[in-house]
């Protein structure tokens, strides 16, 4: 299964701090699954721009980086994800446009919205699900 990341507001808070959870959510993720940059700081297929953004905030996660492939988008996320394969994609924002085109793909419910001010621990949540 293919999980897609964001990073702002995902795999780090709105103010720039790391998520709760991040280490071990990371760890499990980059090892069990293939894992895929859906970012606006990689949408040109280079996954050494994520890595240089979050290096400094998550050093204890530099070898987990690493593993994240990058993919390439020009308007809409959704254009980086492959269809054919199971996935998950972890955002915390959606676009109408991208809405629809998962809701096309029978795929709206393999997005998973992540609100971690709602839920600062909403990560290790997903990691428990992913994990039954």
């Amino acid at each position: 299964m293919n999980i897609y990341l964001d990073i702002d507001g995902v795999l780090i808070t709105n103010s720039g701090q790391p998520s709760p959870h991040i280490y071990e959510f990371l760890k499990y993720v980059t090892s069990e699954y293939n894992c895929i940059w859906l970012t606006t700081h990689c949408r040109d297929g280079n996954a050494e721009n994520p890595y240089n953004y979050l290096s400094d905030v998550l050093p204890d996660c530099r070898e987990f980086m690493k593993k994240i492939k990058p993919t390439t988008w020009d308007i809409l996320k959704t254009e980086g994800i492959d269809f054919d394969q199971d996935f998950i994609w972890l955002d915390d924002y959606l676009m109408q446009s991208e809405e629809k085109v998962l809701t096309e793909k029978n795929a709206i419910h393999k997005f998973y919205k992540i609100n971690l001010k709602e839920n600062p621990h909403q990560l290790m949540e997903v990691l428990e699900s992913l994990k039954d």
